[in-house]
């Protein structure tokens, strides 16, 4: 893996001013990247957002040696 590779790849869902936002948060060698993916009204359909996010982010980074 090379050092510009994500390791890990997770989404967290935060309210802020009566909104649900979803980020997206992506671990390098160098540290970790934070970005603000998007807004909704309800706190279920953030987390649906989020979890298909991380599904789709995670399908591009290689799995650890032995799996």
């Amino acid at each position: 893996m090379s050092r510009d590779e994500p390791m890990l790849v997770q989404s967290e869902v935060v309210r802020e001013r009566g909104m649900w936002v979803v980020y997206l948060e992506v671990w390098f060698d160098e540290g970790i990247e934070r970005k603000r993916i998007a807004e909704y009204p309800s706190e279920a359909k953030a987390r649906l957002a989020a979890r298909w996010m991380t599904w789709a982010a995670r399908r591009d980074i290689d799995p650890p040696i032995g799996f």
